[in-house]
């Protein structure tokens, strides 16, 4: 048997730009289908329900020689027509020109951006060039420095804004996102809009925050021009469609031009490799940190970088992409009664089912978008009532992996079926823990090995086991370098640094101290460091050791929460030595904190709040505002997951 798979057919149109957007577009109540970009409303597009009923009925019976030509064929239709102009980037100009050549007054446009990771300011700096090139006068601005006064004055606005852990704002978006549900936000009748909402839709909130953007602009009277458009982790090509579908609603349906090559993303060095063609990365060395009597593994690996042209700072993370354990995808396969020999095509060429859930989809746990898919599929009355409750959803997909859903509600599946439910898999990325001027040509990774057990079988985390069971020294890996600007080093490196990490969260901040350590002119360093036990858990003991007798690390503080009678964790510490703490601040020091997201980043960030206030004699409101005060200087930085 042999499967054409969806994002096969979509990615064969790459170099035909629009028709590929526009086949990414078509979000039909198909249960066969794999979404992973989509319009929110289809009576914005430009095609009628029955045209693209017609078109997804076409596009699935082609070979790919056929979508080859059909794509040229539209490409040279839509170049006749002169509604989409694809050119290539050396003939893209900031010239502003209208449809006869002559120069005009460009339209006013606010490219607006809220985003962690950088891949929003790279969508809006795309939009922007495209604008510019199409005759707009557009500005880019940062939500995290936007003039929220200025918001009533806009004529023309794109929003990209990214959505935070359990559907919060990032940091750089909340000050704009606060004041826009507030009661200072303006009418916005005279304001038009579009957002492109970005997310991960293995969390349960998946693009919150460009949802409530987009319903409180309408609800504040904007007036939308193009539907909201939802971006997962592969967001390009519904980036491409919304900048290419906004802009030429604002142009009015003229001439719009567009590179037919589209980077968005901070993943910005000189080197060819990056996240869709990584570097492989020999392995230097392997080490286990933990000692003998720990039952848990955390895993220092040493990779080798030269002659990749990647390069990075402290605070940058590693991408990696992983291959899913062969164990699991033999036990999956024979669970939904499939041959590990079907034909299955993708973009990568024809390969087995095998070799497809090897390297190409998550399998080592659900997300609730697999599990939404799946009950479109099978209408299982039973998974629909778990998707009825999140708490249901968290707790029924929490340790599970796909094997379980399957043996949970077994149904016989077609394999073009069962790969229209699955996930992308998506690259693992870890915080670098080593300082490139200290190891040159190198990268190291502190990484926690995932091993438990849920339903009666062994699980595994996807890349940690890759790296810790499967691959040996002088193996490769392929890695890219994903770029984190709003997790630095001071530039100044006199600056004094507060650090606060509990397990693997010491990663970056070795990284931190290997850069100051070869500085002359150094600042004071403070690391507040907890784990769960100081006989085998204490991570690179003795480095900080050595740190502290040579004066590159000033101050050590740690908490081994199982050593004692009561626990006692990082925040206790940031409690214990408070006005210390407040003096830091005081005299310039900037603040990190790196780890877990839900429990000790929050439990940190209350107790940096009680310090301020009680040793700064504040009250509350002006203690947050002083934090918050740290946070847009970048004095307070966070890297948590």
């Amino acid at each position: 048997m042999v499967i054409y798979s969806t994002s096969f057919m979509v990615s064969n149109l790459h170099e035909q730009g629009y028709f590929r957007t526009l086949a990414l577009a078509l979000t039909l109540p198909d249960k066969n289908s794999n979404p992973y970009c989509r319009m929110t409303d289809n009576s914005l597009l430009p095609l009628s329900t029955e045209q693209i009923r017609l078109l997804s009925e076409l596009s699935g019976s082609l070979t790919p020689k056929q979508i080859n030509w059909i794509s040229g064929y539209f490409a040279g239709l839509s170049a006749q027509d002169m509604k989409v102009q694809l050119v290539s980037e050396s003939t893209l100009t900031p010239s502003l020109q209208n449809d006869s050549g002559s120069t005009q007054k460009g339209k006013s446009l606010t490219i607006l951006y809220g985003s962690r990771t950088g891949n929003g300011e790279g969508i809006g700096k795309q939009a922007q060039k495209n604008a510019i090139a199409l005759g707009f006068d557009a500005k880019l601005k940062n939500m995290e420095t936007y003039k929220n006064n200025d918001l009533k004055n806009e004529t023309n606005l794109l929003i990209i804004v990214s959505t935070h852990g359990e559907g919060e704002p990032p940091f750089q978006a909340k000050t704009f996102h606060d004041f826009l549900f507030s009661k200072r936000a303006p009418k916005l009748d005279n304001v038009n809009f579009s957002v492109l909402a970005l997310g991960d839709s293995s969390y349960l909130k998946f693009c919150q925050t460009g949802i409530e953007v987009d319903n409180r602009f309408e609800e504040l009277g904007a007036k939308r021009i193009t539907a909201r458009v939802d971006c997962d982790v592969d967001f390009q090509d519904s980036a491409l469609l919304w900048v290419t579908d906004s802009l030429l609603q604002l142009n009015d349906n003229k001439t719009i031009t567009q590179q037919t090559e589209t980077k968005y993303g901070y993943s910005e060095t000189t080197s060819t490799f990056g996240k869709h063609n990584p570097f492989q990365a020999q392995v230097l060395e392997k080490t286990f940190l933990h000692g003998r009597d720990s039952n848990r593994q955390t895993l220092h690996i040493e990779l080798s970088l030269e002659n990749s042209g990647l390069t990075y700072e402290p605070g940058d993370s590693l991408g990696i992409l992983a291959s899913n354990p062969p164990e699991l995808v033999e036990s999956l396969i024979q669970t939904v009664n499939l041959s590990p020999n079907d034909k299955i095509i993708s973009e990568t060429g024809e390969r087995t089912l095998s070799e497809t859930l090897l390297k190409n989809y998550e399998l080592t746990h659900i997300t609730p978008d697999v599990l939404n898919r799946y009950a479109k599929l099978t209408d299982n009355n039973e998974i629909k009532e778990i998707l009825k409750s999140q708490d249901r959803v968290k707790e029924f997909i929490y340790g599970k992996d796909l094997v379980d859903l399957f043996t949970h509600f077994p149904e016989k599946l077609s394999a073009n079926q069962f790969i229209s439910l699955l996930r992308p898999v998506q690259p693992r990325l870890y915080s670098i823990s080593s300082s490139p001027q200290a190891y040159a040509d190198e990268v190291h990774l502190t990484v926690g090995v995932v091993k438990y057990k849920n339903d009666d079988r062994n699980k595994t985390g996807l890349c940690s086991v890759f790296l810790s069971d499967r691959i040996e020294e002088s193996d490769t890996v392929p890695v890219f370098i994903e770029k984190n600007n709003n997790f630095r080093l001071p530039q100044n490196p006199e600056i004094p640094i507060i650090m606060v990490g509990a397990g693997t969260g010491i990663a970056p901040y070795r990284a931190f101290v290997q850069h100051r350590e070869l500085d002359e002119k150094r600042g004071k360093s403070w690391l507040i460091f907890g784990n769960r036990h100081s006989e085998s858990e204490f991570l690179y003991q003795l480095e900080w050791q050595r740190h502290l007798h040579e004066n590159s690390l000033s101050r050590l503080d740690v908490a081994f929460s199982r050593d004692y009678s009561e626990k006692v964790y990082v925040q206790n510490r940031i409690q214990e030595q408070g006005k210390l703490l407040f003096d830091w601040l005081e005299n310039g020091a900037h603040f990190y904190v790196c780890g877990d997201m839900k429990k000790m980043a929050h439990d940190v960030h209350e107790t940096l709040l009680n310090a301020v206030r009680k040793h700064g004699g504040l009250k509350q409101e002006a203690a947050e505002e002083y934090v918050l005060n740290l946070q847009q200087q970048h004095r307070y930085q966070t890297d948590v997951y």
